[in-house]
């Protein structure tokens, strides 16, 4: 309960942080007319903490920081936007493989996760200005749902391996704010909290990133991003749970047509 709390307090407090930026910009109205596009591949390099939980077996999984270039066996995701006005739609399709060493007491324990996300929703732009040099500065906010599927697999020495695939959706809802600090560095970051017992029993993240525009179509991005999820069912020999965060840099590219 502790954990929980603080994760409420450190996401409110974010939630502020952006809305709170935004309402000292002076405000204007949209400036582009029709829909407008875009395509974001990027890579996030993922570490993992917590406890998984598979028919009963329990594991502590603790990759640190410095670790998930070597946990990280795959992954690979796409952002994509439309918007027309103050309304758009996006979707955010997510795979990530991530290997760890594990202990549960004495016994040395190979623990592979594999996560597909599905995410998407409804975009809505509830405050577009200017920064105090004159710079663009957008607060939305979103809703939406996550579709997971997570495969786990415990590989225990001198033990068959202990694995379940599960799937779930939780319901989102999020705020995002934007800055164009100058005419080439930009800055985006989003918190969003969902699950409520619907799929997870809580999930909720945050990512920050900062940008580089290479032009009026393409721009870098680089950054961080953290995702705790907490889902469990069933119980005994059959329960599973996946109490455990997802955190590391995020690289990419954004394409706007």
């Amino acid at each position: 309960m502790r954990k929980r709390m603080t994760d409420y307090v450190m996401l409110l407090v974010l939630v502020m942080a952006f809305m709170g930026a935004s309402t000292q910009a002076q405000e204007r109205t949209s400036h582009v007319d029709g829909w407008e596009f875009a395509v974001a591949p990027y890579l996030w390099m993922a570490g993992l903490n917590g406890d998984v939980i598979v028919k009963g077996r329990k594991s502590s999984v603790d990759a640190d920081f410095g670790d998930i270039l070597d946990n990280l066996d795959t992954g690979a995701q796409v952002y994509l936007e439309a918007r027309n006005g103050k309304w758009g739609v996006y979707a955010d399709l997510m795979y990530i493989k991530v290997a760890n060493d594990a202990k549960v007491g004495a016994t040395s324990i190979d623990v592979e996760s594999t996560t597909t996300m599905a995410e998407g929703g409804v975009l809505c732009r509830i405050f577009e200005g200017y920064g105090a040099q004159g710079s663009p500065v957008g607060t939305d906010i979103f809703f939406g749902g996550r579709y997971m599927n997570l495969d786990a697999e415990l590989d225990f020495a001198a033990i068959p391996d202990v694995s379940s695939d599960r799937n779930w959706w939780d319901p989102l809802i999020g705020v995002a704010y934007s800055h164009d600090l100058s005419k080439n560095w930009l800055i985006k970051a989003t918190a969003d909290i969902g699950g409520f017992g619907i799929g997870s029993d809580m999930t909720w993240g945050f990512r920050i990133l900062g940008g580089y525009q290479l032009g009026k179509h393409a721009n870098l991005w680089f950054g961080y991003r953290y995702l705790d999820i907490d889902y469990d069912k069933g119980s005994g020999a059959n329960k599973f749970e996946y109490d455990v965060t997802m955190h590391g840099p995020v690289l990419g590219a954004s394409f706007h047509f």
